[in-house]
């Protein structure tokens, strides 16, 4: 990879010297007998990611073959187009003029290397916007005047001198000459070389005929995917900011994941941005090891700690959730954690705000309001390490709809009305509904009640332990776990842990129910659909529900055999073995089965 700092510190010899030399050697390229087949132009894909091809920011740009080039342009703010009405217009078909061109030019040097290309003379008629970007490329003699000391910037650019403008912009980023081929028959001497290079690195093309036409005119449209190309071969040669990631797929409202690798880091800072056509929200950390991430819009941003819900400024919200920090007091001393509640968007931009909730058990959630349901996508960064959210705007096409949810599973247990115990199912309830179990996340039941406590309103109730019934805080809590353990059994997703009660109460479903104890007997669940599962809850005095709300995936069968091996008669011990069977969307599907032995209760 080329060293930028140092190729920026020798230009003023080297380059200046090679360049010079470009200037006063005129080619004396004999074309072979039979020249070679035009080349194929170059993928892209390297500078330019899917995600990014596939903006479509101005009302003109056309749908097809430079589409991708001018969305890539646009993301990088290379080339800008201009405001007519309530829309965007790039002008896609017009000429682009000498002046113009340098302006490319300019930014993409100065994008490529990082670094401001220092001004130079000017010439006689340079005034006017591009003036500043022609005196620039004086600098280097990538743009060059005439004999009569006129630049022209209004003249328009032919394919030959577009050419000549990008290979000397390219041996300026690259630090050094580019190979070079013959394959067109029609072109002159003056261009030459540039034309024959571009060839060799796939940056141009021909016509479809096999030939250049070098004194056809160059449109902003053939411009940008020229220019793309020549990003497309800086990146290969590693000559690109360390910033741009490449990441898969289109801009997306359906979510975006990744693991992590194991280390001690935190979040230290937060900043946002605004770009033309996306806000940045940049997470950067401190310490060791590669940070994972989720990111998805939910409807409401409830704090993970005690559920209560955070307000957040927009129409809607991302969650970001970074996966793979230590909680704060498990930092080492260098590293500050990023504590600030809130960070205001920037004017003008959609994202609104970014709310901060906290680290807690390897995670760092972030809530992120935008003023609309705008396509995202996430990236990762080194030196420094870091989370980048990129949030699109002007699309021309319509975004996907969200998914439709409904409640895809639900279960009531009956309640006892004017017992103490409902206290504390009510309490739990509460402490549950909202919760979010994110794809592939796992969420435990005792933990998201959390401790039972008289501080956190719970009150004395019966509770069963090694048979015998005691009086406890929080006691009938366990009839969340059988409820709990219903809804999540006919959603389909994955059952992690589960106990039933020693005892078999006539209220529950034999077999499929669940106790709760701390966090030794607990109901653990893992979310193995691709959609967000929210725990919806419900209450009276006659009855508890839970209901799990999410898009529709599996179906569920389930059965519950006869009890077996009786002992004792009516309220004595006996076993009894339940299943479901899971059918997934690809017609796949996966059973299971559970056993489990009643020391008293049966019902004959």
């Amino acid at each position: 990879m080329v060293d930028r700092r140092s190729l920026v510190g020798r230009r003023s010899w080297v380059l200046a010297a090679v360049l010079a030399l470009i200037a006063v050697l005129v080619p004396t390229v004999t074309p072979p007998a039979e020249a070679q087949d035009p080349p194929a132009p170059r993928d892209i894909t390297r500078a330019c990611p899917i995600s990014v091809q596939e903006l479509r920011p101005y009302a003109d740009a056309p749908s097809a073959t430079h589409a991708g080039a001018i969305g890539c342009l646009s993301y990088y703010r290379l080339a800008e187009g201009r405001t007519e009405g309530s829309e965007q217009i790039f002008d896609a078909a017009d000429g682009v003029t000498r002046g113009q061109m340098s302006s490319f030019i300019a930014r993409t040097i100065e994008f490529l290397t990082e670094e401001e290309i220092p001004l130079t003379i000017g010439y006689e008629d340079d005034a006017g916007e591009h003036q500043t970007n022609i005196r620039k490329l004086a600098t280097y003699e990538v743009a060059r005047g005439f004999d009569d000391g006129t630049f022209r910037p209004d003249e328009v650019v032919t394919r030959e001198q577009m050419a000549t403008f990008i290979a000397r912009a390219l041996e300026v980023v690259l630090g050094e000459q580019l190979p070079q081929e013959t394959v067109f028959e029609d072109i002159g001497p003056t261009h030459a070389a540039s034309i024959g290079k571009l060839a060799a690195v796939g940056v141009v093309a021909g016509r479809s005929d096999g030939t250049f036409g070098p004194r056809q005119p160059v449109n902003r449209a053939q411009m940008s995917s020229f220019l793309a190309r020549a990003l497309d071969v800086a990146a290969e040669r590693g000559v690109f900011p360390d910033l741009v990631r490449v990441v898969d797929g289109i801009p997306s409202v359906d979510g975006d994941s990744r693991p992590g690798s194991p280390g001690v880091m935190g979040v230290t800072s937060v900043r946002s941005s605004a770009h033309p056509w996306f806000d940045r929200v940049v997470f950067e950390l401190g310490g060791t090891g590669t940070p994972g991430y989720r990111a998805e819009y939910v409807e409401q941003a409830r704090q993970r700690s005690d559920g209560r819900l955070l307000e957040v400024g927009g129409e809607q919200i991302i969650r970001v959730v970074i996966t793979g920090v230590a909680d704060p007091d498990e930092l080492p001393d260098d590293i500050s954690p990023y504590i600030q509640a809130r960070l205001a968007g920037q004017d003008g931009g959609d994202v609104v705000e970014v709310v901060n909730d906290r680290a807690m058990d390897g995670e760092h959630v972030f809530f992120v309001g935008t003023n609309g349901y705008s396509p995202f996508v996430v990236q990762r960064g080194a030196d420094p390490t870091r989370v980048v959210l990129d949030v699109f705007r002007g699309f021309d096409e319509p975004l996907p709809s969200p998914p439709s949810l409904e409640i895809v599973s639900s279960f009531t247990t009956p309640l006892t009305p004017g017992q103490p115990r409902n206290t504390n199912i009510h309490l739990a309830a509460d402490y549950i509904d909202g919760d979010v179990i994110p794809p592939g996340g796992t969420y435990s039941l005792s933990r998201g009640i959390g401790p039972r406590t008289t501080a956190r309103g719970f009150v004395p109730n019966g509770f069963i332990s090694g048979g015998e019934l005691i009086s406890a805080i929080g006691g009938g809590v366990s009839q969340m776990g059988t409820t709990f353990v219903n809804a999540a059994w006919e959603s389909g997703i994955q059952l992690d842990q589960f106990r039933q009660h020693s005892i078999y109460f006539t209220r529950y479903p034999m077999c499929r129910e669940a106790t709760l104890s701390g966090t030794v007997l607990d109901v653990v669940v893992t979310n193995d659909s691709p959609y967000d599962v929210t725990i919806r809850t419900s209450y009276s005095q006659s009855q508890i529900t839970v209901s799990f709300v999410s898009v529709p995936w599996a179906t569920v069968s389930s059965w519950t055999g006869p009890p077996r091996n009786v002992v004792g008669g009516v309220g004595g011990a006996f076993s009894v073995s339940c299943g479901r069977t899971v059918t997934y969307p690809d017609g796949t599907s996966r059973s299971e089965s559970f056993s489990w032995r009643y020391s008293e209760g049966y019902p004959g």
